[in-house]
């Protein structure tokens, strides 16, 4: 698998326009204060409600700072993915808790989101002692069709309603298929379903909005993870004769208190805890709550004796050339979804006897985690080269993602008074751009990639199925690499998971150099042949600009070949050519 995605690595495929993003100003809101140990961290609901904290703090432990991560404000639109949520949560849990070992909980749709920013804490190195699910089922069905709005909003109404307003919801039901979605709100409000106070309009663009997360939720591809968790599943079927499609998940909701989850973590990794009433009266009556605080209080606590880091026995580091200790070594960083055996054609085609390491990318081997973030990643590598050798002169390279990760590297390296010989940076994005991609964009340019690696056309049709989850896309994916000669008939379609999440979640990273780096840095730019030869060479010109802001130095050359093929013959040989100039002292 590591020869096949040698040189697999995002391309930017067209010209985007340069321009930060306006900041969240979102933040935790403080619930209750506690006694200054470790907070718990509690997640909105699948319809962006938080309220339910705040009766529940009452009967949690009283020594626990208990605080809420909010939805963004406002009715603007939702970030496009759980992952870009998950990230500006964890962002929000770090300006409380600058480290971990983190505590999380989440009630119904809310415990997936509580999960996803489990992972990206993970991503960016950081420790979970403890992730609580309330009674949350991971979604089944078809993952492309979304869930009618007006039907949540009828189920909504339904699993609130007493059975004395039956012939309201009913009435509600029939009516819904005429009005529109702002009309079949002021109707619930007429019909004394939904409160009367509200602004039809401005309730139109909050179910929008929670349309929006559930569709966010099933396009989720829950990741594996070296996790434990708690399930605090309800005991009964809900009252409703109308089971809601959203909050509800589906078919695991009668078959499993699992709700799923056994399918990604397995049954050891989830502790069930039965909580008494329905997924509604859990929550909403005094005493069933009671029971839950009781519960999660107990849970927490015992997280504290298990607040530590499993092991992690991943060495990024692998020798690329015979060891020589007479000359400063030459760290290689791959590009999204790649492995350090890109190189090998460059590494020799080098003349000079230098020792050269790759530095493999983590996530992708199976079970190990990606690193979601340019600056873990950085410092994860550097961690294992000061294992190596602590001191000295180094040589950084880095291809396209990879790039960016060098660049972090050398600035850190400077940071501490270490000298970095020669940074090296091939056809890389520079800081500031960012791309919240769905896993089928993503799909789509992985796809891409393969096929410009290996100058082949791919079957996209099969490769992009409509329809079905991102594991049975790549599954397809699989098959028609296999049977055009790319893959093994001996590997299995779980082969591609592990570099596809490491090339989605290259994609996503954001990076923001916090210093300038005191140095020459060398810049390898390349040709797209999908731009027209004059926009090609603007957006050159406009990323070396942007580049030429972070470092006080800038050696642009424009190399042969493009973005897959430098790393090959015959260009590889024009890189080593140039590339050796670097590397004398």
């Amino acid at each position: 698998m590591e020869d096949l995605f040698r040189n697999l690595s995002l391309k930017i495929l067209a010209e985007r326009i340069e321009g930060d993003k306006p900041q969240n100003d979102n933040s935790a809101i403080v619930v209750h204060s506690g006694d200054g140990s470790l907070p718990l961290f509690f997640v909105p609901t699948g319809f962006g409600d938080h309220s339910y904290v705040f009766e529940l703090a009452r009967n949690l432990d009283g020594r626990l700072p208990i605080y809420v991560l909010p939805w963004p404000t406002g009715l603007d639109p939702l970030p496009r993915t759980i992952e870009a949520m998950a990230k500006e949560m964890a962002e929000m849990m770090r300006q409380v808790q600058p480290n971990g070992p983190y505590r999380l909980a989440g009630y119904s749709y809310g415990g997936i989101l509580a999960y996803a920013i489990a992972n990206h804490l993970g991503g960016i190195d950081e420790t979970v002692s403890f992730i609580g699910l309330i009674d949350c089922r991971l979604p089944s069905g078809n993952t492309e069709k979304p869930i009618d709005v007006k039907d949540m909003l009828v189920n909504y109404v339904a699993d609130r309603s007493t059975p004395d307003n039956a012939d309201l919801v009913a009435a509600l039901r029939q009516a819904s298929h005429q009005l529109t979605l702002q009309q079949l709100i002021a109707q619930a409000q007429v019909f004394g379903l939904l409160p009367a106070d509200r602004d039809p309009s401005t309730e139109c663009l909050i179910w929008e909005r929670r349309q929006q997360f559930d569709r966010l939720i099933r396009a989720y591809n829950v990741p594996e993870m070296s996790v434990d968790v708690f399930q605090f599943h309800a005991l009964e079927a809900p009252q409703s004769s109308q089971d809601s499609t959203i909050e509800h998940g589906g078919e695991h909701r009668r078959t499993s208190p699992f709700g799923g989850w056994e399918n990604v973590l397995g049954t050891s990794s989830i502790t069930l805890v039965a909580i008494p009433g329905d997924h509604l009266t859990m929550m909403t009556h005094a005493r069933n709550r009671k029971t839950l605080g009781e519960e999660l209080s107990n849970a927490v606590s015992a997280s504290i004796s298990i607040a530590r880091k499993k092991p992690d026995d991943f060495d990024p580091l692998i020798p690329l050339t015979a060891p020589n200790f007479r000359n400063a070594p030459m760290f290689c960083i791959p590009g999204a979804g790649s492995s350090v055996t890109g190189f090998v054609e460059l590494v020799c085609e080098l003349t000079r006897a230098l020792p050269i390491y790759g530095l493999q990318p983590r996530g992708i081997g199976r079970g190990q985690q990606p690193h979601a973030t340019v600056e873990a990643a950085a410092n994860y590598y550097l961690n294992a080269i000061d294992e190596l050798s602590s001191s000295g002169p180094v040589h950084l390279l880095g291809h396209s993602f990879g790039g960016a990760v060098a660049f972090e590297m050398a600035c850190r390296l400077q940071a501490q008074g270490r000298i970095v010989a020669s940074l090296t940076i091939i056809d890389s994005e520079p800081p500031g751009l960012e791309r919240d991609l769905t896993d089928l964009e993503a799909f789509t340019e992985f796809v891409e990639a393969i096929a410009l690696t290996f100058n082949c056309q791919l079957v996209r049709e099969e490769a992009t199925i409509s329809g079905v989850d991102i594991k049975s896309r790549l599954g397809s994916l699989h098959a028609a690499m296999t049977r055009l000669g790319l893959l093994p008939a001996r590997t299995r379609p779980e082969d591609l998971f592990g570099p596809f999440a490491t090339f989605v979640t290259a994609l996503r990273a954001k990076y923001h150099p916090s210093v300038k780096y005191g140095g020459r840095l060398r810049l390898v730019q390349l040709r797209d042949s999908k731009l027209a030869p004059t926009t090609d060479a603007r957006r050159n010109s406009a990323f070396a600009e942007q580049w030429s802001r972070f470092a006080t130095e800038v050696d642009v050359w424009q190399g042969p070949g493009d973005h897959f093929s430098i790393l090959r013959k015959p260009h590889v040989l024009s890189l080593v050519e140039w590339l050796e100039l670097a590397t004398e002292t």
